[in-house]
């Protein structure tokens, strides 16, 4: 995944793909650890902790 001049490798063989933790399946991911962060911010263009001031900026402007 590359970002700016960042690029990480994927996650080990036997963690998650998402979130690059070992943890079991159907539990949350670890919403802290930078694969997680920066595949989010690849994603949605936007911080994790962004998401809530995003999302109520976006009902602001619909009403």
């Amino acid at each position: 995944m590359l970002i700016g001049e960042i690029h990480f490798l994927p996650p080990v063989p036997g963690t998650c793909p998402l979130c690059g933790a070992k943890h079991e399946k159907g539990t949350p991911h670890d919403e802290r650890s930078a694969y997680y962060r920066m595949r989010y911010r690849r994603k949605h263009g936007y911080w994790p902790e962004e998401a809530p001031e995003r999302a109520a900026s976006e009902e602001d402007e619909a009403h």
